[in-house]
């Protein structure tokens, strides 16, 4: 109600033009108020989304590179000559590589 009576006060003292004008100019405000990377910077969430995928990558990472090691020496998949390579030891990080991936398309 407020906006309205401003709104015809407006009009009568400065002219329907000028009003429409301001609306306009409004307008386009509020259509281009994006965020630059200035104030990015003053949110937290930024931080925190940023911390929790850091700890994600990592986590990913680590499990990714130990798994063999883990395959190898914990549960004793050893290379033969006719096999050098265990078949569990490229097909668990290999499955593991393709689960997160299918969810990470997912989610």
């Amino acid at each position: 109600m407020a906006t309205n009576l401003e709104r015809e006060y407006k009009i009568k003292t400065l002219g329907e033009a000028v009003i429409r004008l301001e609306e306009d100019k409004k307008f386009k405000e509020k259509q281009t108020d994006g965020k630059d990377w200035k104030a990015w910077l003053n949110e937290g969430s930024f931080y925190v989304h940023g911390i929790v995928y850091m700890l994600v990558r990592i986590a990913v990472n680590v499990t990714m590179t130990m798994q063999p090691f883990y395959l190898e020496n914990a549960l004793g998949f050893a290379a033969t000559k006719e096999q050098p390579t265990p078949v569990a030891l490229a097909a668990v990080p290999l499955g593991s590589y393709i689960t997160s991936l299918i969810f990470s398309i997912w989610f």
